[in-house]
């Protein structure tokens, strides 16, 4: 076998092992974050819909005491005015005083049904705001739970990465230091693989079909072909293809 063949050899262990790299980096650095977002965004929008159940419970509070307030500040002006009542000294200001106090009672009985009217309604809204309470904590247990089985995988992941990562430094043995700077300036491209199969004249790493002239030097085993269209070195699929 051909000293070109036998560097294809060893790069090809490489790559099966930067291959498992890459897989287990990807799972560690893309899958268990994306999992436990999606989780967290579950509880997110539980605890939305809990924040928004509490502020109108909040803002109908504050509005029942802010006409609590006015409807105080309207008693204390009709007092006021029945005290100005007994000052009065023509029949014309009693009437237009009765009529004022008259006109303000009814304005405050009116803001006082408004004001039961809201309270009712804050019974209901404090009850619902319970059940989101409710919700949240249910959640958050679940997310909790998920978080900690995801926790344990990604953990398993880690000790196979680092077993894998071990043994890198083995298969980086005799491989020739211009070919192994080809591999390392490819595979830094970040695509997880700088070497693709050659199945018939198809490209395994693009699915394009490479020239015949490149098939034969594939095969002759004298020099690393590397593919026109993705630049990944490529290797024939059937090892007895390689001639010696």
């Amino acid at each position: 076998m051909s000293e070109t063949s036998n560097t294809l050899t060893r790069l090809k262990k490489l790559h099966d092992v930067d291959a498992k790299i890459y897989r287990l980096e990807k799972k560690l650095n893309q899958y268990f974050p994306r999992k436990i977002a999606e989780r967290q965004a579950v509880v997110d929008a539980v605890r939305a819909k809990y924040d928004a159940k509490n502020k109108e419970l909040v803002d109908r509070q504050k509005q029942v005491d802010s006409l609590e307030l006015d409807l105080k500040s309207r008693e204390a002006e009709i007092e006021k005015m029945q005290v100005q009542l007994n000052t009065v000294k023509t029949n014309a200001d009693y009437q237009a005083f009765t009529g004022k106090i008259a006109e303000a009672k009814a304005d405050n009985s009116r803001l006082e049904e408004q004001i039961l009217e809201i309270m009712d309604g804050l019974e209901g809204i404090r009850a619902e705001r319970s059940a989101r309470e409710a919700d949240v904590k249910k959640a958050e247990e679940e997310f909790g739970k998920e978080k900690a089985e995801l926790d344990a995988e990604a953990a398993e992941y880690r000790e196979d990465l680092d077993e894998v990562r071990g043994t890198r430094e083995a298969a980086l043995a005799d491989i020739p230091s211009e070919a192994l700077d080809a591999y390392n300036r490819i595979l830094a491209k970040g695509s997880g693989s700088a070497m693709a199969a050659v199945r018939g004249r198809i490209c395994q790493g693009c699915q394009l079909e490479i020239t015949m002239h490149d098939l034969t030097r594939i095969l002759n085993g004298s020099e690393l072909v590397v593919c026109r269209h993705c630049s990944h070195i490529l290797y024939p699929e059937d090892r007895q293809q390689v001639s010696n």
